[in-house]
């Protein structure tokens, strides 16, 4: 509906701007954040809670722990400062898979579908969310890191 869409511009353009002033995201980051906020908002409030959630705890995590942080890693900034195309790495899924949901009537796709494609926008963005604060988090982690895939201990920092 035209309210939704309305609400979600309206509050995509909030939280852009308000992470391009705190310098969270470049300018444009910023403008491809809007993009992608007003699509995955289109869906529902599923999608816009799962966005969100992602959105404020991974600029928070990204604070914590700093001075460690910058010791550990070679190019960490605190403010996070997402370009463009990290913010169209990690939403773009996500905007996509809302632009088919969004054009869903046009394309003749049925309420299952519809609803597939939702539960599918969520779960990227809850991938999205454990892959940051695993990141986060974990280069705090007092113990040494091991890869998920052989349990091999590798340095902090490591990705993947």
């Amino acid at each position: 509906s035209t309210s939704t869409v309305v609400q979600s511009c309206a509050l995509a353009a909030v939280l852009s701007v308000r992470g391009y002033r705190r310098k969270s995201l470049t300018l444009w980051g910023s403008a491809v954040a809007f993009g992608v906020g007003s699509l995955v908002g289109c869906c529902g409030i599923s999608t816009t809670t799962a966005l969100i959630a992602f959105y404020v705890s991974g600029t928070r995590l990204t604070r914590v722990g700093k001075d460690i942080k910058t010791k550990i890693e070679e190019h960490y900034e605190a403010s996070g400062h997402r370009s463009s195309w990290q913010v169209l790495c990690n939403g773009g899924v996500a905007a996509f898979l809302a632009a088919i949901r969004c054009f869903a009537p046009a394309l003749h796709l049925d309420s299952n579908v519809r609803s597939r494609l939702v539960l599918a926008i969520v779960a990227q963005l809850s991938a999205l969310q454990g892959d940051t604060w695993s990141s986060e988090l974990g280069v705090l982690s007092k113990s040494q890191p091991r890869l998920i895939i052989g349990f091999r201990i590798v340095p902090k920092g490591t990705n993947g």
